[in-house]
């Protein structure tokens, strides 16, 4: 609720800024200078990193780093706790979880099968999956393999639960499954629009199933852990593929951990069904053998053919009229004193990533029991890989307003977090080339159509304007937002919730005067009653994220039986109350606000 309260109050805010123009002056020339061909210098390095830790100590539960130069690793630092209370370090035995990092398991496998050409990356996947699986395809545009790969499939967020503690969910589960019960509708035509996927790395993931004939665990092990030497390791939603790495996970805490507030979440276990996409678990030994044989220039024991590695980084989406890469067979891109690919993943209690300098051979790989964490994740980047290019200039534009992840809802109930949930307000500031972000960060331009967001945590990654207004963001492009449709969505949330407070204490009133003896009106009192349940029926709809399909068709199906009761009510209020003009238009809008919210917000649409 204070969540809600606070997103509630930063719309607003951004709303009314919105509306006053930010002063413009010329760009003053300062910045920072450009730094690229960054190379890695090993002296005082480790030095370096000993005096970054130190820091950040206080605001570290635990964290494994390594860093690799010429393909190979010199450093590794293993700080902090897998158990703050009792005093349990972080070792080479500690378990550490992947998140999105494990997306990189399913490019390397399909790019094992096009290697031995069993998978055709430009092929229509249908051609590679049973017959009229992709029930929520949309449009007769082909999806192919480098459109999972580039996040470009235009499948929308998935609104069904991915994750689970039910044992019994877990030891049925298979990715046929997961995918039939998740699967979200397609809303963009196949490769025209970028927003992150994991239903759809998860497809890529059945693909390769359909074409080995094997578990995609079972695969993974065989042929990308056991080549790499990487024994401690799993994969499955529970970890069961390897009993070692089930026990060590157990054992781990992780954390909210920061200067002046810190919490453990103890185990914080959370199974994930649609385990490709974020799964995997291990230490952080297995994670730099990943690292290293991803390397460029390495003799990676991944592919038959070198050529392949090499093949992996070539680009498979840029930015828009650019030649700034965006993404490379599943790699996405940053930009520090080089461009640098990888990964990065994020679970309910641990972060991890990896980012290689292919020009340089330079590599950085994190592993973290914090939720969220950023300081070593991305903090350590300018540091190993260089500054980026910070210095504005082209021609200013005021790309100023609120925006809309692409990566988001668009049909089904969830479609409300579309106005409540990762909206990007870009506020303008005295330097017509420089905007800012909530929490200090910053979009910089840097030529005529090139932005660089600068987080203010190392994470700096490149923003292109593309046509319409669109920006081009890292793992999704955002849109801008019409301000009458945010300002006619917030209208209907809120008077939703105004609804069901008027009609529930109308509700309360009269069921005191009939318990009273006193005169009232049954017709008032059974629909504001009705008018109560639908609006209340509504909101736990919109606001409960983990709501099984089953459990969906059942509350929209309540949903639309109550919605009669407001326009019962507006009829019910203009022949009744024609001596009382401006109750009964009152009530009567008051009634039609939810109804007309639910066709807006689709909530009848599962």
């Amino acid at each position: 609720m204070r969540k809600f309260t606070i997103t509630i109050l930063a719309v607003i805010m951004i709303l009314f800024q919105w509306t006053a123009s930010a002063t413009a002056v010329p760009a003053d020339g300062k910045g920072n200078a450009p730094a690229n061909g960054f190379l890695l210098s090993r002296e005082n390095l480790d030095s370096d990193l000993d005096a970054f830790i130190e820091e950040r100590k206080s605001g570290t539960a635990g964290v494994s780093f390594a860093v690799f130069d010429d393909g190979q690793l010199i450093i590794r630092k293993d700080y902090g706790h897998t158990d703050v209370e009792n005093g349990i370090l972080v070792d080479e035995d500690s378990v550490f979880e992947w998140g999105s990092v494990s997306k990189l398991l399913v490019w390397i496998s399909a790019m094992q099968l096009y290697e031995e050409g069993k998978l055709d990356l430009n092929e229509d996947i249908e051609n590679y999956l049973p017959e009229e699986f992709l029930k929520n395809k949309e449009f007769e545009n082909k999806i192919s393999f480098i459109d999972l790969m580039n996040h470009q499939a235009g499948f929308q967020e998935t609104i069904y639960p991915v994750e689970t503690t039910d044992p019994e969910v877990i030891q049925n589960n298979s990715l046929s499954k997961a995918l039939i019960s998740a699967m979200p509708p397609q809303i963009y035509e196949p490769g025209t629009v970028t927003a992150y996927s994991n239903w759809g790395t998860v497809l890529g993931a059945f693909v390769v199933e359909n074409i080995t004939g094997q578990e995609f665990a079972g695969y993974v092990h065989k042929n990308i852990f056991d080549r790499l030497g990487m024994k401690r390791t799993a994969l499955l939603p529970d970890w069961s593929d390897n009993p070692w790495v089930k026990e060590k996970r157990a054992q781990m805490h992780s954390y909210s951990y920061f200067d002046t507030e810190k919490e453990d979440f103890g185990p914080n276990i959370s199974n994930v069904l649609l385990y490709p996409a974020g799964a995997a678990a291990g230490t952080a030994t297995d994670f730099y053998l990943f690292t290293e044989a991803l390397i460029p220039g390495n003799s990676s024991r991944l592919f038959k053919d070198p050529g392949t590695l090499e093949a992996l980084y070539e680009p498979t989406l840029y930015f828009s009229n650019s030649d700034k890469v965006r993404n490379a067979h599943g790699l996405w891109t940053l930009e520090y004193g080089n461009t640098v690919y990888g990964h990065a993943g994020n679970t309910i209690g641990f972060t991890s990533s990896l980012w290689i300098d292919k020009e340089n051979r330079t590599a950085v790989a994190v592993m973290s029991n914090e939720q969220g964490e950023m300081a070593y994740n991305y903090g350590l980047h300018p540091l190993i890989f260089g500054q980026a290019n910070l210095l504005a200039g082209g021609k200013a534009k005021d790309i100023s307003g609120m925006y809309f992840p692409k990566r988001t809802y668009e049909k089904g109930f969830a479609r409300i977090y579309k106005y409540i949930s990762g909206l990007m307000p870009v506020s303008g500031t005295e330097d017509s080339r420089k905007f800012s972000l909530p929490g200090g960060a910053e979009i910089i331009q840097i030529d005529d159509h090139t932005y660089m967001q600068d987080s203010k945590n190392g994470l700096l990654f490149p923003v292109r304007l593309g046509e319409e207004g669109k920006l081009e963001s890292f793992t999704s492009d955002y849109e801008r937002f019409s301000f009458l449709e945010l300002i006619f969505a917030w209208f209907l949330i809120i008077g939703t919730i105004v609804s069901l407070a008027a009609f529930l204490i109308r509700s309360v009133f009269l069921i005191i005067k009939r318990i009273r003896r006193k005169p009232s009106d049954l017709k008032k009192l059974l629909l504001s009653a009705g008018i109560s349940l639908f609006s209340l029926a509504l909101i736990v709809l919109w606001f409960n994220s983990g709501i099984t399909r089953s459990v969906a068709v059942i509350q929209s199906a309540m949903i639309m039986v109550l919605g009669i009761t407001p326009i019962l009510q507006m009829i019910y209020s203009f022949k009744s109350d024609l001596k009382r003009s401006k109750a009964r238009w009152f009530w009567a809008g008051l009634a039609l606000t939810p109804l007309i919210a639910m066709v807006f917000m689709q909530s009848y649409s599962v």
